[in-house]
């Protein structure tokens, strides 16, 4: 439809999207200390033929699928938890790796340079962050509660100038939350939770993409500061 006009795509041809085909497997304990504590660790690989990636090729916000003809997703989970009558808490922390070869449909979206390294060279996804970390402490106290919590990415991917598609990252980003409850007891058996939540606290600005990147169009930023205060109870 294209042909001929200024939107012409450098590649022609465009061929159907794919189903995706995977074997996942997975292995974990998780490990009991004490009388509050509980440790686990999980780790998995998943094997993918024709994986199933989406793109936003573009500056609209619509996301279009396409396959790579292989792919692999690993990673490996630790995690830590801790409650007693007062006080709980957790610790999390991911590392992974996803990457893909040889994009075999819907072509056109892409540059033929592009393409063409892709064909012989695996590449990251570009939802792929290497390291991801989550911590959070909640205390109680009667009818009232505090807690925080923290969420660390070290950076999704992105492309250099002159350099491999998805070869870089974006700079690591932290963002800290806070939240106060309260809950009053009705009558009639139901309670009434009133809450107070401040969303990156510190308003932390931080790039969830930079518009490059293999089907990244567009730049996206992480939600600035934001308070919320809800009431619910339950009938």
């Amino acid at each position: 439809l294209y042909t001929g006009t200024t939107n012409q795509p450098e590649v022609a041809n465009s061929d159907p999207v794919k189903a995706e085909r995977s074997r996942y497997f997975d292995v974990g304990v998780d490990q009991k200390v004490g009388e509050h504590l509980s440790l686990s660790a999980d780790a998995y690989y998943k094997h993918i033929d024709n994986l199933l990636d989406e793109g936003q090729f573009g500056q609209a916000l619509i996301l279009s699928p396409f396959n790579y003809a292989q792919g692999f997703a690993r990673g490996l989970e630790l995690s830590a938890r801790y409650s007693d009558d007062h006080w709980a808490a957790y610790a999390n922390l991911a590392h992974q790796k996803a990457m893909g070869k040889n994009i075999v449909s819907s072509q056109s979206l892409f540059g033929a340079d592009e393409l063409s390294y892709i064909a012989d060279h695996y590449v990251y996804l570009d939802h792929d962050q290497t390291y991801t970390a989550s911590l959070g402490a909640s205390y109680r106290f009667g009818a009232d509660q505090v807690s925080g919590d923290l969420i660390y990415g070290s950076g999704l991917r992105r492309t250099p100038e002159g350099g491999a598609p998805n070869s870089a990252a974006l700079p690591h980003y932290t963002v800290v939350n806070a939240a106060y409850s309260h809950t009053w007891k009705c009558g009639d058996g139901n309670d009434v939770v009133g809450r107070i939540a401040v969303l990156n606290l510190f308003d932390e600005k931080y790039l969830l993409r930079d518009g490059t990147g293999v089907g990244v169009g567009a730049p996206q930023y992480g939600t600035r500061r934001s308070l919320y205060v809800s009431m619910t109870t339950h009938f």
